[in-house]
């Protein structure tokens, strides 16, 4: 027998603290307003870049121990996955597109994977030291001509050695 759908009307109260007119902004917020945000997202872009530079220190170290050892293989690509999913949703926060971009190919490339032999190891690693790149060069925004470049040569490589 199916049932009617019950609708629960929403608690005023949750949108009496969802929009705090004394402290927080308002649901349409002014250009003031705005700033205010750009302000916050700005500071918390130095530790952004402090976050993704120990993920990435973390996928060097994993590399550096999962190339000889290949038992270790295994749980270095479900880091990577990891790693790779973090970096890629705060590159685009923070304005990073590029760095989303290559994150997502990394995450793309180890989707579904147990194991990698040597060749792909090595692709992972260019992918992690791109990553580096974007980050210590800070290339916010879409890059140029060549990080374009970079990025087509990355869906090649993954296409071939995939």
């Amino acid at each position: 027998m199916a049932r009617k759908a019950q609708i629960i009307p929403p608690q005023t109260d949750l949108k009496r603290r969802a929009v705090n007119s004394k402290v927080g902004f308002a649901i349409n917020p002014t250009p003031e307003d705005l700033k205010k945000i750009e302000a916050v997202v700005h500071k918390s872009t130095d530790k952004f870049i402090t976050q993704a530079a120990d993920k990435l220190k973390r996928l060097r170290e994993g590399y550096r121990a999962a190339t000889p050892n290949k038992s270790l293989r295994p749980a270095f690509l479900k880091q990577v996955r990891e790693e790779s999913l973090s970096i890629k949703g705060l590159g685009g926060m923070f304005n990073f597109p590029l760095m989303t971009a290559i994150a997502k190919s990394l995450n793309d490339f180890t989707q579904g994977r147990s194991d990698v032999d040597d060749k792909q190891m090595s692709l992972v690693s260019l992918h992690i030291d791109a990553l580096y790149v974007v980050l210590a060069q800070r290339i916010e925004g879409e890059g140029s001509m060549q990080e374009s470049q970079v990025l087509d040569a990355f869906q090649e490589a993954v296409a071939k050695i995939g």
